[in-house]
């Protein structure tokens, strides 16, 4: 029951927006706690994690807070970390290749929840008709038995 309304909320569209916000936070504490452990002359691929964030947020949220996700850490958190912000300083080849493979981790996420759909349906619908043929079986097998009573018991009465 728990799982359920957990599950319901996680497909939510109120989670779904703040997924982007919630992956470039997780992110960004990663970042933070890797800087602690990491020496400080010794480079680390932070942008990896924010990677991540992104095709997290891809996968699980769809399109929208996929593309979202995208511009916060492509536009957004430079514009916040950054003491004087250039909005052409943000290479469009670079954000546009991001969208780009956003929307496609996106789009596979998405075509692979139908297909488990209609396997779902699928799986169900044979489940059901297995069920009903064992029940015809099985009403078969008791007219058959009842049949052998019979003619046992009437072999039985002319045998007398």
């Amino acid at each position: 029951m728990e799982s359920n309304g957990l599950r319901r909320w996680l497909r939510s569209t109120a989670f779904q927006y703040a997924s982007p916000f919630l992956g470039l936070a997780i992110a960004l504490m990663a970042q933070f706690g890797i800087q602690h452990v990491v020496p400080a002359g010794m480079d680390f691929p932070y942008a990896f994690l924010y990677l991540i964030a992104i095709f997290v947020v891809a996968w699980w949220a769809g399109y929208v807070p996929g593309a979202i996700s995208c511009l916060l850490t492509a536009v957004g958190l430079p514009a916040l970390t950054a003491h004087r912000f250039d909005l052409s300083a943000v290479d469009p080849s670079r954000v546009l290749l991001l969208l780009g493979v956003s929307l496609l981790i996106s789009r596979v996420a998405a075509t692979q929840r139908r297909s488990q759909k209609i396997l779902r349906e699928a799986n169900s619908e044979l489940d059901q008709r297995v069920q009903s043929r064992t029940q015809d079986l099985a009403h078969a097998v008791e007219i058959l038995g009842s049949e052998v009573a019979q003619r046992t018991s009437t072999e039985r009465r002319i045998a007398r």
